[in-house]
């Protein structure tokens, strides 16, 4: 008897958990999110020297804006 009753709401369940993993699936195909990223991979193939060299910049940019954020609160994030 219980079991009936609660058969639509386990209904409403399964379909939300097979919406989602559907759409997901779908998503993914649609904006190909699980192919490998190239760059990564060759990044990655790299000898760890390198990898420090092409990150690099991008460290610093990343410091040079905080510290223009912080600079305009008052603080400093870099001694330079």
């Amino acid at each position: 008897m219980i079991k009936k009753l609660l058969k639509p709401l386990i209904w409403i369940k399964d379909f939300k958990n097979n919406a989602i993993s559907y759409l997901t699936k779908k998503a993914d195909k649609k904006l190909g999110a699980s192919k490998p990223n190239k760059f990564k991979t060759w990044k990655l193939k790299q000898p760890l020297w390198k990898q420090f060299l092409i990150e690099l910049p991008i460290y610093v940019l990343i410091l040079w804006l905080l510290n223009l954020l912080f600079n305009q609160l008052g603080y400093e994030v870099t001694p330079w």
